[in-house]
């Protein structure tokens, strides 16, 4: 335990940047610590859990994985895709090479009920691609889509959808997250973008 004199000296860091501190005792001398570097690292960009009945999984981007059933952890699940054969909720926990963490969104699992096996991957018809701008998208059902880079950053979200203009995204490869309207996911489809 602290005695109360340093209890009282104790300061809290929240920014970033060099700290020492300057001491002064009872005969007035002057002393100062050396100094300290604090640094503050970003949050790792949110993961996108894809999944393809039964592989779910994240960008290899990270250093570590954790992945949790219903808020458990689940031991040994430390990799970036997991199967999944159970029912429930799936996230999954991400440490980047600074020690900083972030979580997924939340993925449900629920095969015998869901919605999403009213659609099957064989129904959608997603063209062309490669593409210069437009997605079109055929569905039996109203559907929702999200896009999202190799990186797993969101570049564009919308429901309801029938084409997706990718006029404003850069050339490269993207990942499209098919979910129904209760935002269960029924497929993940990677499509190229060149503008040439």
């Amino acid at each position: 335990m602290l005695p109360a004199t340093l209890k009282e000296n104790i300061k809290v860091i929240d920014l970033p940047g060099a700290y020492y501190v300057e001491v002064t005792n009872n005969f007035g001398c002057v002393d100062t610590t050396t100094t300290s570097v604090v640094t503050q690292y970003p949050t790792p960009v949110k993961p996108i859990i894809s999944f393809v009945d039964p592989l779910a999984q994240i960008p290899a981007i990270y250093k570590y994985y954790q992945w949790y059933r219903n808020g458990v952890i689940i031991p040994g699940a430390l990799n970036f895709k997991r199967t999944i054969t159970t029912n429930g909720k799936y996230h999954v926990e991400v440490t980047d090479e600074n020690g900083c963490t972030t979580l997924s969104d939340t993925l449900i699992v629920n095969k015998p009920t869901s919605i999403s096996n009213l659609v099957n991957k064989s129904d959608l018809k997603i063209y062309p691609n490669p593409t210069n701008n437009i997605v079109h998208i055929e569905a039996p059902a109203a559907i929702a889509v999200r896009v999202s880079n190799i990186f797993g950053q969101v570049v564009l979200e919308e429901k309801n959808v029938k084409t997706i203009d990718l006029t404003n995204a850069a050339d490269g490869t993207y990942f499209l997250q098919i979910m129904d309207e209760y935002d269960q996911l029924i497929s993940v489809e990677k499509i190229t973008k060149a503008s040439n």
